[in-house]
């Protein structure tokens, strides 16, 4: 599970991305316009007035041919403080990391993390990085379609 402790509005989303650092379809791109995938491995839950600003990861329902979720966020632009991100195993309630962010550039968008898949297991890599392209360049980066 992914959160902000900052009251900062926070979008989450997630691609599930193959060896060829893709998408396999559009729908392997999780976000609150598509809050979950096929495979039950990637959803969105919402907080209690209704935003989607938390990221479910169930990795053991990762398709086999996706080797890495990219997990990012879009934040305000041009926020100084946008507070942290935590990373909770929701079966022990145990935390599994905790990543503070940085200010936002121009578009807003961060890359929070990489969930990767090496030998069989899957490796949690958290490390907070300013995205200086939009979300439809990073998507079609991806191998999104972007009208």
């Amino acid at each position: 599970m992914l959160r902000t402790d900052d009251d900062t509005e926070a979008d989450p989303i997630a691609f599930l991305l193959t060896h060829a650092g893709e998408v396999r379809t559009d729908a392997d791109m999780v976000f609150y316009g598509q809050p979950d995938h096929g495979s039950g491995a990637v959803t969105l839950a919402a907080d209690e007035t209704g935003a989607a600003t938390t990221l479910h990861l169930t990795p053991r329902k990762i398709p086999a041919d996706v080797t890495e979720v990219l997990v990012v966020a879009q934040l305000p632009a041009d926020h100084s403080d946008p507070g942290s991100a935590h990373v909770i195993d929701l079966d022990t309630g145990q935390p599994l990391g905790h990543l503070a962010l940085p200010a936002t550039g121009p578009t807003g968008l961060l890359q929070l993390a990489a969930l990767q898949r090496s030998d069989g297991q899957w490796h949690l890599q958290m490390a907070a990085a300013v995205v200086d392209h939009d979300l439809a360049a990073l998507a079609a980066a991806a191998g999104v379609s972007v009208d």
